[in-house]
């Protein structure tokens, strides 16, 4: 697989991508709680992309993406809508993804690296839990549109 950084160029594939990947993800029964007119909308994909936050994994097509934020006053960088395309589910693309925003944050200086979760993703969670990421703890928060939800935090030392 070959990772780089979104361009805004890739504005447009990448949107089909979460167009995608929310509707496969719409009726699971452990969805992240997605909705492409609130989160992710087009404009915050946009500002990724713009703040070069996004990293694309490639096999002669887009598989998988991910957000990594910049490294806080704190040396942790946080990773945002981790997503593999429904076709390409459960053949170690998360994984890889996974790898290479943990190896970006690494080579930027962090300490660690972040993560959220809608609580009951076990697939998100078995992912990270999986990966090393140690359970940091749990929020609630109430959006307008989705009501209250909570959260599993995650870290991982790098």
């Amino acid at each position: 697989m070959r990772f780089r950084t979104a361009t805004r160029e890739d504005l447009g594939a990448l949107c089909a991508f979460f167009d995608d990947v929310v509707a496969a993800l719409e009726d699971a029964a452990c969805s992240p709680r997605w909705d492409r007119d609130f989160y992710p909308d087009d404009e915050m994909l946009s500002d990724l992309v713009e703040d070069g936050e996004f990293v694309l994994g490639e096999e002669g097509e887009l598989v998988c993406a991910g957000a990594l934020s910049d490294i806080g006053s704190d040396g942790i960088a946080e990773v945002h809508l981790l997503a593999v395309h429904p076709s390409k589910v459960r053949r170690g693309h998360a994984h890889a993804l996974l790898d290479e925003l943990v190896r970006r944050a690494r080579d930027a200086g962090a300490r660690a690296v972040r993560l959220d979760v809608i609580s009951g993703n076990t697939p998100a969670l078995r992912l990270y839990e999986s990966y090393g990421f140690s359970h940091a703890g749990t929020r609630e928060a109430f959006f307008e549109r989705t009501g209250r939800l909570s959260f599993d935090l995650y870290k991982l030392e790098v």
